[in-house]
């Protein structure tokens, strides 16, 4: 059986911390209008994932569980990155500031220090949407991580945004699917620590065998990484920053 426990109880970088809930994105229908927002909220479970284990993700019904760690993340959609044409597909990045409760955004970790479960936010958090895979890279006060996962299902809501029946009032299209995404903290000294979200996602790809689940690749292995098929691109760059 799965069940959440203190950090003190486990180590850091063998265990999967899967994430699981709603994530939608709302496009606005108003000239002007920022970067589309999203949010993602539900709760995490963080399951033993160390040397060869390879865990399946826990039931649905079990991230329904009262007591368990919650997460609450909202940002925009990464223009720059997204191509709008291709639905749900797209580049997102976090942001605290973009709405929601202040102290109540980010993920919840019990540190078993007899505070209970506590809100921390990550320094850093971009996720890729690629049909039905899902990435992520970032970085927080425990270290650099990265993220393979599953989105599923979808639903899609539209809501006028003034008095019922005026055609001229602004519209809200609202998308929304389910997205599962298995995150690992990674060692300083590990390659996978400096990738750009597209480089991970590249990696993350690479050998992944039909139905094995996205977190059980090579690439998302405990074990730390001193190079994957590093880029020259990446290999430059990591240079310049570890000398």
């Amino acid at each position: 059986a799965h069940h959440f426990r203190s950090r003190a109880s486990m180590s850091w970088r063998d265990t999967l911390f899967i994430w699981r809930g709603r994530f939608r994105r709302r496009d606005a229908i108003r000239p002007g209008e920022g970067d589309p927002p999203f949010d993602w909220q539900g709760t995490w479970i963080g399951v033993d994932a160390g040397g060869t284990l390879k865990p399946d993700a826990p039931e649905m019904e079990a991230f329904a569980e009262k007591g368990l760690p919650k997460f609450d993340v909202r940002g925009s959609l990464d223009p720059d990155r997204t191509d709008r044409t291709e639905g749900f597909s797209g580049e997102y990045r976090s942001d605290p500031n973009c709405g929601g409760v202040p102290g109540y955004q980010g993920w919840q970790l019990d540190q078993g220090d007899g505070k209970g479960l506590t809100w921390f936010d990550d320094d850093e958090h971009r996720i890729r949407v690629d049909g039905d895979d899902v990435f992520a890279v970032g970085r927080n006060k425990f270290g650099a991580f990265v993220s393979a996962g599953v989105a599923s299902g979808y639903s899609f809501q539209k809501f006028a945004m003034g008095p019922e029946g005026l055609s001229s009032a602004p519209s809200t299209e609202s998308s929304s699917r389910d997205v599962v995404l298995a995150r690992r903290y990674l060692d300083e000294k590990d390659a996978r620590a400096t990738m750009r979200l597209d480089e991970w996602a590249a990696e993350a790809k690479r050998d992944r065998k039909n139905g094995v689940k996205p977190w059980n690749v090579p690439a998302m292995a405990s074990e730390k990484k001193r190079a994957i098929h590093a880029t020259p691109a990446l290999k430059k760059r990591r240079t310049a920053e570890h000398p």
